[in-house]
């Protein structure tokens, strides 16, 4: 049995430079079954991929790791590839706490972004 779900998560990532770079990505990501999910196989993301005055609805893939309940850890590592040629992958790490189970779901999700696997282009700040 396979299972998925859709999400858009939309927020600015900081440049070197001190200025502002907004992103979008609208992903479905796909559990490679029942079994796979309960032994924490990371479930396949596709979808799409805006990051301001660089790319427009860019192809992206990659992999969310829902490390739950033993692990507590939801991450994300999603790839695209830019008009110009360049890769950006964007990288994001929640820790879950079940005490604070809600809190922790609607938090913001501390991500950073990178281009051709070099240069960071800073901390993200998503929001809703």
């Amino acid at each position: 049995m396979q299972f998925h779900f859709k999400e858009t998560m939309r927020g600015r990532v900081e440049n070197p430079d001190g200025s502002l770079s907004h992103f979008e990505f609208t992903i479905t990501s796909r559990a490679r079954g029942l079994a796979a999910c309960a032994l924490g196989e990371p479930f396949d993301v596709s979808g799409t991929a805006s990051l301001s005055d660089i790319s427009e609805r860019a192809m992206v893939g990659g992999t969310l790791l829902v490390a739950l309940p033993l692990k507590r850890i939801l991450r994300y590592d999603l790839s695209f590839k830019a008009p110009d040629g360049a890769l950006y992958r964007y990288m994001g790490r929640k820790d879950v706490r079940y005490l604070h189970f809600l809190r922790t779901m609607c938090a913001q999700l501390p991500p950073g972004m990178s281009q051709n696997g070099l240069s960071e282009l800073g901390a993200g700040q998503p929001r809703s």
